[in-house]
């Protein structure tokens, strides 16, 4: 059931919000997730869930653990298996910033959805590039 926010939450969902565009646009640009920002995610969505929800506090703080490590374990795969990097560590805090707001039940669906839109704009971006030339 969704509820609508109090006049005190919307701080938070703003600051919520604007962090992840932020976010979006600093790695649209430069291909980097700065630590203040992805730290700052982190800490807020925290703070939400103690001062709004505390009875998820316990669900957000697994959340942030679950989603640094799982791309944590997913870097090292990678890293051992190709010798080169794969993933970013703003990746690694990104998703634990949202584990934070989100809980760990969602990560899962949070890879999914991101996975499924990069995999469905390199299509379209190869497609697009296939007719121009």
């Amino acid at each position: 059931m969704f509820t609508s926010p109090t006049l005190f939450e919307l701080p938070f969902l703003a600051l919520y919000t604007g962090l992840l565009l932020r976010l979006a646009w600093i790695d649209y640009r430069c291909m980097l997730l700065p630590d203040n920002l992805t730290y700052s995610l982190l800490w807020s969505g925290l703070l939400y869930q103690l001062f709004f929800i505390p009875e998820n506090l316990a669900t957000s703080v697994l959340g942030v653990i679950c989603g640094y490590l799982s791309l944590w374990g997913l870097y090292w795969i990678y890293f051992y298996w190709r010798k080169c990097e794969g993933i970013g560590y703003g990746d690694m805090k990104l998703l634990a910033a949202l584990g934070a707001w989100h809980g760990w039940q969602s990560l899962g669906w949070i890879l999914f959805t991101a996975s499924s839109m990069g995999l469905f704009l390199v299509l379209i971006t190869k497609l697009l590039r296939k007719k121009i030339i």
